[in-house]
Formats: C-alpha cells, sequence, structure tokens
C-alpha cells in the first residue's frame, strides 16, 4: 500500500500519519517503522507520535548511529537494532554509509515527512 498525505502547512499532516501508523501497528501490518523529516522536525515529530500516539521512535541521528556502530559487531546493520525510529534527511544526504545501511533494512512502514526535502 502506497499513501501520500499531501496538504498546506499546519493542517494536520502529522496527525493523520500517527492515526495512519497508530491503525496499522494495532492490525499487525505496521511493526518496523521509520520515519525520515528534517533535523528541524526531529523532536517535534517523535514528541507528536509518543504523546499523541504512544509510538516511540529511536533517534537515529549521526551521533547516535555513531554510539550504536561503537556497541555492535561491525556487520551488523544500524537499522536493525531499532524497530521504530526516526532519522534526519539532512543525515542520509551527508553520509553514503548510513544511506547503504538504510537500504539494506526492512520497514513495513515508511513515513518521509516534508518529502519536497528528500531530493
Amino acid at each position: 500500500m502506497r499513501l501520500l498525505i499531501a496538504d498546506d502547512v499546519g493542517l494536520g499532516k502529522t496527525l493523520e500519519a500517527g492515526l495512519i501508523t497508530s491503525e496499522l501497528a494495532l492490525r499487525g501490518r505496521a511493526d518496523r517503522i521509520l520515519v525520515v523529516t528534517t533535523r528541524a522536525m526531529l523532536t517535534q515529530f517523535q514528541k507528536e507520535f509518543w504523546t499523541r500516539f504512544s509510538i516511540p521512535l529511536s533517534r537515529l541521528d549521526s551521533a547516535a548511529i555513531r554510539r550504536m556502530r561503537n556497541r555492535i559487531p561491525a556487520h551488523y546493520n544500524v537499522f536493525d537494532q531499532f524497530d521504530r525510529s526516526i532519522v534526519s534527511i539532512d543525515t542520509l544526504k551527508r553520509d553514503n554509509q548510513i544511506r547503504d545501511a538504510l537500504k539494506h533494512s526492512y520497514w513495513d512502514l515508511v513515513i518521509i515527512d516534508e518529502a519536497h526535502n528528500a531530493g
């Protein structure tokens, strides 16, 4: 299933994404969730998903990924260590190794917030 939610700023796209995510998780169709958003929106998106929908998202910024790489064997994929994650599009744009690790992990649901910034 693919779904595009597009509307003007401030009209509730994050809430709508949270409702859909919550429903899919309840139905067992979204166990592994990845949210990609701008660095400026990481905290807000993470907070909204937790406070409104009780969906915890592990923040995987550059520093967190470096810490994880030091704690897991070299052949392990950082993204496979968390079932529900949020990562900055800025981090993905800057680091080829992180992008490659992301490509080799499986997700039931991927939410790309501010998709026009993904290019």
